[in-house]
């Protein structure tokens, strides 16, 4: 808590102040250690004059500066506070899309102009939120910053693989498929496998499988 400020630029030096310090590394048991931190800042009494009021308000600041990478601050704001309850709510609701398997593809095709015949697809991913299909900017970045992309796309590539498996046989072709990972998707330890594993129980040839 700091009393007696003159300007709200005073608060902000001082949160600077704390991040720049914290990041600092030091020796810990022969180890060196390295720390961060993320800091909310709310007023008084302009953001309110309830103690329980200015925590939440210092808490909704800090979750956005969270978001935002380590070493930052946040001030609050009142169109802040949508943006975070919106986020919220769009959280569980995403949480439930994946129990329910609410997430689907769409296939675009791929036209080979110089042969005149369509070559492969690329798989969009879709969202059926109460009968309507919503697009990806509505959803996929919070699916991503809370890291549900994992989750979310595991009953994906096998459904995908096995479209694309079939229609190969009905139509006897060749057909290739072009779908989007995210970093978040690379760096989860299961990636690797849930591929492997989609592209086994499928039976599409791997060479037909491109990754963007």
């Amino acid at each position: 808590i700091l009393e007696d400020l003159q300007h709200y630029e005073q608060a902000i030096s001082v949160a600077q102040k704390i991040i720049s310090t914290l990041s600092e590394p030091f020796y810990l048991g022969g180890k060196v250690i390295s720390t961060s931190t993320s800091i909310g800042v709310t007023y008084y009494p302009d953001d309110g004059e309830d103690i329980k009021v200015l925590l939440k308000n210092a808490d909704i600041a800090m979750y956005r500066s969270k978001t935002q990478g380590r070493g930052n601050y946040e001030i609050f704001t009142n169109e802040l506070s949508k943006q975070i309850k919106h986020a919220v709510k769009l959280e569980i609701r995403l949480k439930k899309a994946i129990a329910k398997h609410e997430f689907l593809m769409h296939y675009q095709p791929i036209f080979d102009i110089q042969n005149n015949r369509i070559v492969g697809f690329e798989a969009l991913m879709r969202w059926n939120y109460k009968g309507n299909i919503l697009y990806p900017d509505s959803f996929l970045p919070a699916l991503e910053e809370t890291k549900m992309i994992v989750e979310a796309s595991y009953g994906l590539f096998l459904s995908t693989f096995t479209f694309i498996k079939q229609l190969n046989e009905q139509f006897n072709s060749s057909f290739f498929i072009s779908i989007n990972i995210s970093p978040v998707q690379l760096s989860a330890e299961s990636f690797q496998e849930t591929l492997f594993q989609a592209i086994e129980i499928s039976g599409l040839h791997p060479t037909l499988i491109c990754l963007e």
